[in-house]
């Protein structure tokens, strides 16, 4: 499947501004793809997609590494799943994605070239207690999704407290 991701971020935000982080998917395939929405425990990697950033200095010449596994401790909980979380692209359409976007861990004030990485894994076994019952028509959607696993467009950000 040819996707795209790209990221938008302020110039400068706070930690906790991550809710001006905006995702956008665009299907450059001749084909529809089915993709599953971020949800509570995408970036822990406990339910697909599963997401992770690279925030390296900006002075850096380093490349960014592959995604590193889960984001450490929380709590076992998540959300369940509902079919909101599902949606379709057809070719040459794109979808903007805001919910769920977390910076895994703290990052010290600075400015960073950042990265976003999304993968859908169908076949991903999900963990955590879901705080209701997931929807079993979306949780069968979920495992015939198109697997892809995404890199963003690189932009400058600074981190400021």
């Amino acid at each position: 499947a040819g996707c795209e991701l790209r990221i938008k971020l302020p110039a400068q935000m706070r930690l906790d501004g991550q809710d001006q982080c905006v995702l956008y998917i665009k299907n450059l395939g001749t084909r529809p793809v089915t993709l599953v929405a971020p949800g509570d425990g995408s970036v822990a990697g406990w339910r697909t997609p599963t997401l992770h950033w690279s925030f390296l200095p900006s002075d850096s010449w380093e490349s960014h590494p592959a995604p590193a596994a889960g984001a450490g401790g929380r709590c076992g909980n998540i959300n369940p799943l509902n079919p909101t979380e599902i949606f379709v692209l057809e070719s040459g359409n794109g979808q903007n994605l805001k919910q769920w976007i977390r910076f895994p861990h703290i990052i010290p004030p600075g400015k960073y070239r950042a990265v976003f990485y999304y993968s859908n894994v169908p076949q991903l076994k999900w963990h955590g207690v879901p705080l209701g019952k997931h929807d079993s028509s979306a949780m069968q959607q979920v495992k015939r999704s198109t697997p892809i696993s995404l890199v963003s467009n690189e932009v400058i950000v600074e981190i400021i407290e």
